[in-house]
C-alpha cells in the first residue's frame, strides 16, 4: 500500500500523499490534508463510508459556495435532539468545555443545526481567516464544534440537497431520506452500495418507511402502495418530513387518529405517542403534534374542534384539498408538504399541515 501510494504520488502532481506515524484522528488529518491544497474550497469525503452515487456531485457543492457567499461550510444539515439549543450544548455535549467560542451557545437560546462530517465542502477563504479544525475536540464532535466555532465568527453554514450525510447512529437513518437526487452519500455500507446506485439512476423504487426495494406494481390498494407494509405515497411523505424535522426523538406528546400500521413502529420509538380510539376520552395533556389520518373533509372541523388545542402542529393525511381544509383559531393557514421523486413514489396528494401561530416547542 506504502508503495502505491508514492507511485500515485509521483505520476499526478495534484496527488499529495502525507504518512503519520500515528492516528491524527479527524479535525487534526483533516488540517493536514487541507494545508497541502490551495483550491478555493475543501471537499471531504469519509474513506470508508463516503459514497459518490452519480456524476456531478461535487459541482452541487462547490457550485452552492459560489451562489452563496456569506456561507463558508455546507453539507447536510444536523441536529440533535441531545442538545438542540444553545442552552443545552453546555450539558448535552461531553466536550463543550473544549469549544472555541461557548459563549457563542450560552447566549443564544435558538435552535442550532451543523453541517454533519463524513461529506461536506468548506471555504478556504474562511478556513484562513477563521483556522482549522479544532485540535482539542480531534475526533467525535468535530463536525459540532467547527459549525458552531464558523457561526460564532459571522459565518453560515449551508444545506446540499443532493448530498446526504447523517451519523451512522442517526434515527431515522439515511433510507428514510433517501431519493433518486441524492448523488453523494454517508453513510452506508459497501454492501449497500450497488442497491445505492440502482436507485439513484431510477432502476428500482422503494419504500422509505421499511425499506422494501422492487418496482411498484399494479395491486389492489392505493397507487403506489408498499407491497411489503401497504404504505402509500402519503405515507412515505410524513416519514420524510417528519426525519427531517425537529420532532422525532424528543419524546414529544404525539396524538394520531387512525394511524396506519406501516408507521406505529416509528410513532412508538420517536414520540410519546397516544394513538386516540374511537369513542374514548384524549388525555387530558396537550400534544406537541396531531397526526390525522383518513378523516373526511366533512368530518374533520367537527373532530378537531372537540380536541384540545395542539401545541405546535397539525399534519392531516386523506385527499387533500387545501381550499376546502377549514380554519382552525389559533392557527395559520394550512400549507402543503410535498416531495417529487418517483424512486420512491411520493404520489400527488400532499400532507396538509397547520402550524399554531405561538408554538411551543
Amino acid at each position: 500500500t506504502r508503495a502505491y501510494l508514492c507511485r500515485l504520488q509521483a505520476q499526478h502532481g495534484h496527488v499529495s500523499v502525507v504518512f503519520r506515524r500515528e492516528n491524527s484522528l479527524v479535525g487534526p488529518g483533516t488540517n493536514v490534508a487541507m494545508a497541502q491544497g490551495r483550491a478555493d474550497y475543501v471537499i471531504y469525503v469519509c474513506g470508508k463510508e463516503g459514497f459518490a452515487l452519480s456524476e456531478g456531485w461535487e459541482t452541487d457543492l462547490i457550485d452552492h459556495l459560489e451562489e452563496n457567499p456569506e456561507t463558508g461550510l455546507a453539507g447536510t444539515l444536523c441536529h440533535s435532539p441531545s442538545y438542540l439549543h444553545g442552552a443545552d450544548y453546555a450539558r448535552g455535549i461531553a466536550l463543550f468545555d473544549q469549544f472555541r467560542q461557548p459563549e457563542h451557545a450560552r447566549d443564544n437560546p435558538r435552535v442550532f443545526r451543523h453541517v454533519q462530517g463524513g461529506l461536506f465542502i468548506l471555504r478556504r477563504a474562511m478556513l484562513e481567516q477563521i483556522g482549522g479544525f479544532n485540535p482539542r475536540v480531534p475526533h467525535a464532535y468535530t463536525d459540532v464544534e467547527y459549525s458552531h466555532y464558523a457561526q460564532s465568527q459571522g459565518w453560515a453554514l449551508g444545506e446540499v440537497p443532493s448530498t446526504l450525510s447523517l451519523y451512522h447512529k442517526t434515527r431515522p437513518g439515511i433510507w428514510s431520506r433517501l431519493h433518486s437526487g441524492i448523488k453523494a452519500i454517508h453513510s452506508p455500507t459497501l454492501d449497500e452500495l450497488a442497491r445505492l446506485q440502482q436507485l439513484s439512476r431510477e432502476k428500482l423504487n422503494f419504500c422509505n418507511i421499511c425499506h422494501w426495494s422492487g418496482r411498484f406494481i399494479a395491486h389492489a390498494g392505493p397507487v403506489h402502495s408498499c407491497p411489503q407494509c401497504g404504505s402509500t405515497g402519503q405515507h412515505r411523505t410524513l416519514l420524510r418530513y417528519l426525519a427531517e424535522s425537529l420532532w422525532p426523538y424528543r419524546q414529544l406528546p404525539t396524538w394520531t387518529h387512525q394511524a396506519p400500521d406501516c408507521l406505529q413502529a416509528f410513532l412508538t420509538e420517536a414520540f410519546a405517542w397516544t394513538p386516540l380510539l374511537p369513542g374514548s376520552e384524549p388525555p387530558p395533556a396537550r400534544p406537541a403534534l396531531l397526526l390525522v389520518f383518513d378523516t373526511p373533509a366533512a368530518q374533520l372541523a367537527a373532530f378537531l374542534a372537540n380536541l384540545p388545542d395542539v401545541e405546535d402542529e397539525i399534519l392531516i393525511l386523506g385527499p387533500a384539498d387545501e381550499a376546502a381544509a377549514p380554519d382552525l383559531p389559533g392557527y395559520g393557514p394550512p400549507d402543503a408538504i410535498s416531495f417529487a421523486c418517483a424512486t420512491v413514489g411520493y404520489g400527488l396528494d400532499p400532507v396538509l399541515r397547520y402550524r399554531r401561530k405561538t408554538p411551543i416547542h
